[in-house]
């Protein structure tokens, strides 16, 4: 595949995300302003995104298989530990950098219904479509012609970049680049991109809950005990992640 051709694919998946994302934000709109007590839109969300995942996958091959040869277990164990491993890496540089975190909500609508639909739904379908995008079409084209350590690093970069309008996303490079390393690396070493699906919506879904339970947190207020314990799950659960790789071949 040409240059052009290649950046041309970029483009179009980035644009397929956006699309997407975009829409579904703009039916979530549509919902508050004229029955947030009846939070209707979570299904033509999901209906936008069934029709976007079907798109990508009669124009690219995004790799929804469970290839033969693969210990899959492992892969899934690599993918969801790894995933804990770099949450773990971004409490500590929330905290570093003096964040809050709190869960989802749309503005101006305090309705209990309304903002548990979108708690769950809009980061649902961010995860999908993120990996569509970045790992199933642009990871699949690139890993052709690049370097893997090149195409994990410009996937962080780019997925980092979508963020631009949220400055406190935009302060969080390390959870970008730990976390798409993760999931790149699995998607490459697997030929698949379904661990690094589960993984990504699995953390979309549990910490926007978790969040909600929580309340806001000043991140820059956890006790040193919270940051110490933090640091002993990232080193268990990044020791297990490379545990889970031992005895797999490298095909």
């Amino acid at each position: 595949m040409g240059t052009g051709k290649l950046l041309a694919n970029v483009v179009a998946a980035l644009v397929l995300f956006a699309a997407i994302i975009g829409l579904c934000q703009g039916l979530a709109a549509a919902n508050a302003r004229w029955s947030p007590t009846l939070p209707w839109f979570p299904l033509p969300a999901l209906a936008l995104l069934a029709a976007g995942v079907w798109f990508a996958h009669s124009r690219w091959d995004l790799r929804l298989t469970h290839p033969p040869g693969v210990p899959w277990r492992k892969a899934y164990a690599f993918a969801l530990l790894g995933t804990v491993a770099a949450v773990g890496v971004s409490v500590l540089e929330a905290s570093f950098n003096g964040l809050t975190r709190s869960a989802p909500a749309w503005p101006g609508v305090d309705t209990a219904a309304f903002n548990l639909a979108f708690l769950i739904t809009l980061p649902f379908v961010a995860a999908v479509m993120a990996e569509v995008a970045f790992r199933g079409i642009i990871q699949t084209l690139l890993e052709k012609t690049w370097p893997i350590w090149l195409v994990l690093l410009f996937v962080a970069v780019i997925n980092g970049l979508m963020h631009f309008y949220d400055p406190d996303q935009m302060q969080q490079w390390l959870r970008f680049l730990s976390l798409n390393g993760v999931w790149g690396y699995i998607t490459w070493r697997s030929q698949s991109l379904l661990p690094a699906l589960t993984a990504h919506v699995a953390m979309n879904v549990v910490e926007p809950v978790g969040e909600l339970l929580l309340g806001p947190t000043d991140m820059a207020s956890l006790p040193p005990v919270a940051l110490l314990l933090t640091g002993l799950m990232i080193f268990v659960t990044a020791t297990a992640a490379l545990l889970a790789l031992r005895g797999w071949p490298q095909g």
